[in-house]
């Protein structure tokens, strides 16, 4: 009988650890790593049909898979296992395609969310976090959608908005400056077609007048061919027509008595001022002035004023001013701060003082009381158009007990 030895070699067992995670998001890369390899290195690695030499590989995978692993050393023993790997639905938000629109349009995107598992986070790039987003569009716009899911999974998507290009309109300029009571202008514009809007406008007539003093944007409103709304804007000057008005100090006085005019003009422009005092003087060009009549008479004072841009106005008092020799349109008392006019006087004569006025008695050349009054003011009127023509004594009583008197001439 023969006998013979032989020599059994046992390598030993490779030893290692599989990777801890096992879920995923759908379409997300994840990295698995065979990690504390013991055994007769090198080792030769098949990944689910992969053979590498790497220890970790990288999948993306839609839906869950068992991966197969092989582990091979260096004397080609093997080992085998497999990672059940769990996909979850990755969330995909939906914007809707691309598009343009007008310029100055507020949208609103919804976050529609398909897959994935409810509830979801938001994150707008503008940094919102609600489930909807209003903006508006004036350049070309992108906006991102971020969607987290309750599993950490994330979704994106973008759409952008282009603006569509703008149609001015061509507006033709106004003639300005308008008076106010300039007649109405017509609006012009093409396309011919839209909507006037603005202070003095009806329909495609803007009217000064309804407008007013000052200046005044005017709005042309049109849709566009490419059916977007679009406006265009001129501007509309207004001035002020002068409206003439003077006064005098005094309307009644003696041959060679100084007239004190005052422009009382209502204007929100400058302008210039040209008197006719009615006498057959020169044309007076001051705003205000003093006059003198040298002559006894009445006079027509006409005031004409002219802004430069409105038609000259023209106001004039008939017989505004009367010029008698027997006339003391103030007495003296002026001195004492006060004023008694007109006088002579046919029906009422004024008093004006600078103190208190307490008492006005009126007596006539006999001594007789005719009239008394007790204004208790610094202005006081009496009326004589009842009274018999001649001359009468007016007696004044002031607040500090001062008495004044001065002759009255009833005509």
């Amino acid at each position: 009988m023969v006998y013979d030895t032989a020599e059994i070699i046992v390598f030993p067992d490779v030893k290692y650890q599989l990777p801890t995670t096992t879920t995923t998001c759908a379409g997300v890369p994840l990295k698995l790593d065979i990690t504390n390899i013991t055994g007769n290195a090198p080792f030769t690695f098949n990944w689910d049909g992969n053979v590498t030499t790497d220890s970790s590989e990288t999948f993306t995978l839609q839906q869950n898979k068992t991966i197969l692993i092989d582990i091979f050393d260096k004397n080609n023993c093997k080992t085998s296992d497999n990672i059940n790997i769990t996909v979850n639905a990755t969330p995909e938000p939906r914007l809707g395609s691309d598009k343009a629109e007008c310029k100055g349009t507020v949208i609103t995107l919804a976050a529609f969310v398909l897959k994935g598992t409810k509830p979801y986070n938001y994150l707008w790039s503008t940094g919102s976090t609600k489930d909807s987003l209003t903006t508006t569009i004036n350049t070309r716009t992108q906006i991102i959608l971020r969607v987290t899911d309750a599993n950490n999974c994330v979704g994106l998507d973008t759409i952008t908005f282009d603006t569509i290009q703008s149609q001015k309109p061509i507006l033709t300029p106004l003639n300005n400056p308008f008076c106010d009571d300039a007649p109405p202008v017509s609006l012009k514009s093409i396309p011919t077609t839209g909507v006037w809007t603005g202070a003095g406008v009806n329909s495609k007539t803007f009217n000064p007048n309804l407008a007013g003093a000052g200046v005044h944007p005017l709005t042309f409103s049109f849709t566009s061919i490419y059916n977007c709304p679009e406006q265009g804007e001129i501007y509309a000057v207004v001035k002020q027509t002068p409206k003439p008005d003077f006064t005098v100090d005094k309307t009644k006085g003696k041959p060679n008595t100084v007239f004190s005019f005052t422009d009382l003009t209502t204007a929100d422009t400058t302008y210039t001022s040209e008197w006719n005092m009615g006498d057959g003087s020169s044309i007076l060009t001051t705003q205000n002035v003093n006059h003198t009549y040298t002559k006894v008479g009445k006079y027509t004072v006409t005031l004409k004023v002219d802004n430069g841009v409105c038609a000259a106005k023209t106001i004039q008092k008939s017989a505004y001013v009367e010029v008698d020799s027997v006339f003391t349109s103030v007495i003296p008392l002026e001195k004492e701060g006060i004023k008694i006019y007109p006088n002579p006087v046919s029906e009422t004569v004024y008093l004006e003082s600078e103190k208190n006025i307490e008492t006005v008695i009126l007596f006539d050349m006999l001594g007789k009381k005719i009239i008394q009054q007790k204004p208790n003011s610094f202005n006081t009127e009496i009326t004589v158009s009842a009274l018999n023509k001649g001359i009468y004594t007016l007696n004044i009583l002031l607040e500090n007990g001062v008495n004044k008197t001065t002759k009255l001439v009833v005509k």
